[in-house]
């Protein structure tokens, strides 16, 4: 994939900084969809501290690749998407939780993500795919960029970046993840096929979601 500008890096953070993980936390405040506003129980105060933990908890469980624009001496941080190998799920660890997310959850005035959202979520998934088969694969996490540099190709070279890491398993496990309904269109532009579709019930401000389950073969040109 060619970047439409020149000045563009993605890069793997490894060990983000504290000064990295507050950048992707301020990139990524232009999500403000009903589920991530609810998960922070409606306080928007609490949205930067919530994309903070996500980053952090990305970076020691995944594979963490975020897209950095150069310009006049300056990098700005404008995307971003993880990866997890087969063995390896988003927040299936305490070391991922321990990353900011266990204390950020300590300031909700109710335990509705990990009673409520959580449990929906993974009953949901498995009538989709086969436990086995996400446990298997490489899962893609948190892709996300900038409004303002959208379109450019950013997101398909973050993507791209991770299909060469899943490449070097000689298995080649396929590649999977979850997304909402307007966004299938651009997945299956990158090669990814709609496994099926399910919806979860929550009372307001969440209301219903969809949630679209996609895979990637990498055996198959």
């Amino acid at each position: 994939m060619v970047l439409k500008l020149s000045n563009i890096e993605i890069r793997l953070l490894k060990t983000p900084t504290p000064g990295e993980l507050d950048e992707l936390a301020e990139m990524l405040m232009f999500r403000s969809d009903a589920l991530t506003v609810a998960t922070c129980a409606g306080d928007r105060s609490l949205m930067p501290e919530y994309h903070r933990a996500i980053m952090a908890a990305c970076a020691v469980g995944g594979d963490l690749f975020v897209a950095i624009h150069h310009q006049d001496g300056h990098k700005k941080i404008i995307g971003c998407v993880a990866f997890f190998g087969p063995g390896a799920e988003f927040m299936s660890s305490n070391e991922q939780r321990e990353q900011g997310f266990a204390d950020f959850l300590k300031k909700l005035p109710s335990n509705w993500f990990l009673e409520s959202f959580l449990p929906q979520y993974a009953v949901l998934s498995h009538r989709v795919m086969d436990p086995k088969v996400k446990r298997d694969a490489w899962n893609v996490n948190q892709l996300a960029v900038h409004p303002t540099y959208q379109h450019m190709g950013v997101a398909s070279a973050l993507m791209a970046a991770g299909e060469v890491l899943a490449r070097t398993d000689v298995r080649l496990r396929p590649m999977i993840l979850e997304c909402r309904e307007e966004t299938v269109p651009m997945y299956e532009h990158l090669g990814y096929r709609l496994l099926g579709e399910e919806a979860m019930e929550f009372a307001p401000p969440v209301g219903e979601i969809q949630v679209c389950m996609m895979q990637k073969d990498l055996n198959t040109r």
